[in-house]
């Protein structure tokens, strides 16, 4: 046993009777086996063939310790705020990993939006069916999850239900969430032919605390449901983020899923997408965007099982300065997964010599009557493209800018929502351009 395992057992035993459902014998169960798990396999190292680009050294040193009760000091009016970014959401917030509010007005529309803890002590919905019918074979991050699972989102919307707005889940970290660990835990289920917006963002009002978010979220799509779902990271430069997102896709349901990383010291997200019915369709769209000596790593795996069912998948990464990235996308094509239309693509914009990114697109096919393919590209800034803007009387920082942005727009440009674009659009400008300039030019 190492020391990392050792502190996690001993931080477990010292919180598991304050933990959601605490004498609830199947969730007991459920935490014994995730804790054993981690306790015997402890971090993964750079011998792990997932893990061999990513050193996990400073998340081992780290001691993270979980937090049960809420901030004593949140800044209202800035977590308020933040909420109102999202034009007229229907909103559940996090503070520091613990529930803050959720909006009342969300059963009237058919959808049941709980904390975590609340679903779990109120016993609500199928929530431990799902919660122990999730994978066996988990990274170490899952177990630790469901370890110490204390609060996130418990969603259901009802069968033929379409909200008109979107959902927000909003996780806010303060000044106070100095080497804490949070470990939010999502069940989100979409009734038949039902339609929803999602939008999951992770913000940090202070920069320079070290703190771990690890979430798992687990998307139920039944069939002939349409999810539109987008993740916005944005976490303080020195922070580590780790998220699982496991869907699961019946018969003519379709997801959309859009990632955007902009924040943390490491970030690592895995989606793993299962297309178990019929027609049904799944898009990818990744964003990341990092610099100084920050990493991002995105593993997305898409598995389709039955026949006739699409997926595309499409990754930018933006790297700057001694940053970091990792993409590695694998289609798997089941046996009989016939008529499978697959496409995966990673593009990356390398703006200093000292950047580095390690791409590996994989397609694993064992059917015969496929269209699948795969491709990724790394380069630099297009000389030409910067000596036309300049020559026209752009500044050369904002043309660098502006081509930057064009790129990374791509990704952007591929949300419906308007006005999650919209909000995303803003975060992506305000990183980009903080002296206006680029703002200006797009006007």
């Amino acid at each position: 046993m190492t020391t990392q395992t050792d502190h996690y057992q001993n931080e477990f035993s010292s919180v598991w009777s304050k933990l959601p459902g605490y004498k609830t014998s199947w969730l007991d169960r459920l935490r014994l086996k995730a804790i054993n798990e981690f306790t015997l396999e402890g971090f993964p190292s750079l011998k792990a063939e997932d893990w061999k680009y990513t050193d996990l050294t400073a998340v081992k040193e780290a001691r993270f310790r979980t937090r049960q009760l809420p901030s004593s000091d949140i800044p209202r009016d800035q977590v308020d705020n933040i909420i109102k970014e999202l034009e007229g959401a229907i909103s559940i917030v996090f503070v520091d990993g613990i529930l803050y509010r959720a909006d009342t007005n969300a059963e009237s529309q058919g959808l049941l939006l709980s904390g975590f803890k609340d679903a779990v002590d109120q016993r609500l919905g199928h929530l431990k069916d799902y919660l122990i019918a999730y994978p066996d074979t988990v990274s170490a991050f899952e177990s630790l999850n469901t370890a110490f699972m204390n609060d996130g989102v418990y969603l259901f919307l009802e069968a033929d239900k379409v909200l008109q707005k979107p959902i927000q889940l909003l996780y806010i970290s303060t000044r106070e969430n100095q080497h804490n660990g949070m470990h939010s835990r999502n069940l989100l289920v979409f009734g038949e032919n039902s339609r929803a917006t999602v939008v999951e963002r992770h913000v940090s009002l202070s920069d320079g605390k070290e703190y771990l978010s690890n979430s798992v979220t687990q998307t139920v799509l039944n069939a002939g449901a349409t999810v539109e779902y987008t993740k916005i990271q944005e976490e303080a430069a020195s922070a580590f983020h780790f998220a699982v997102n496991r869907a699961f896709l019946e018969e003519n349901s379709s997801l959309i899923l859009h990632t955007h990383d902009f924040g943390a010291r490491l970030t690592r997200h895995n989606m793993n997408i299962e297309l178990n019915g019929g027609n049904a369709i799944c898009r990818l769209n990744g964003l990341f965007m990092v610099d100084g000596e920050r990493q991002a790593d995105n593993y997305a795996l898409v598995e389709h099982k039955v026949p006739n069912c699409q997926s595309e998948s499409m990754f930018r990464g933006v790297l700057d300065h001694k940053s970091k990235g990792v993409f590695r996308g694998r289609i798997k094509v089941h046996q009989d997964a016939q008529r499978t239309n697959a496409q995966l693509n990673n593009a990356n914009m390398l703006l200093s010599n000292d950047a580095e990114i390690d791409t590996m697109p994989q397609l694993e096919i064992y059917a015969d009557d496929v269209k699948c393919n795969h491709g990724s590209s790394s380069g630099k800034l297009d000389e030409d493209q910067l000596f036309y803007l300049t020559s026209r009387g752009v500044e050369k920082e904002a043309a660098h800018k502006l081509l930057v942005y064009a790129f990374s727009n791509t990704v952007v440009d591929r949300i419906e929502s308007e006005i999650v674009q919209k909000l995303v659009k803003t975060i992506l400008l305000n990183r980009l351009a903080s002296n206006g300039d680029l703002k200006e030019l797009l006007q």
